[in-house]
């Protein structure tokens, strides 16, 4: 993980440190905390997403890939694949 920024000094940020942390580092911190790193929803429409996709099944990857922006509208690569998808089902039926 990547940090960096300031303090504030007579209302003005002060530029401060920039550091990383290990990734290592953090998963001890999370694992102090008694925290268990588990699949969302999200995780999981995705990835069954993919093995349709992969698989050539492109109308049931479709609705994964549409669930997952349900759940989560911003994820990075949900409305990419969608697209690849529907282009993929147009370029069989022609």
């Amino acid at each position: 993980m990547l940090t960096f920024g300031g303090d504030r000094v007579n209302g003005q940020e002060v530029s401060g440190f920039a550091f990383a942390i290990p990734s290592s580092t953090i998963q001890e911190f999370i694992k102090q905390a008694g925290i268990e790193n588990e699949p969302t929803a999200v995780d999981r429409y995705y990835q069954e997403g993919l093995e349709l996709f992969w698989k050539k099944k492109y109308t049931d990857a479709i609705a994964k890939f549409e669930a997952v922006k349900q759940l989560f509208p911003q994820h990075s690569e949900a409305d990419a694949l969608i697209q690849k998808s529907r282009q993929e089902i147009a370029m069989v039926q022609k």
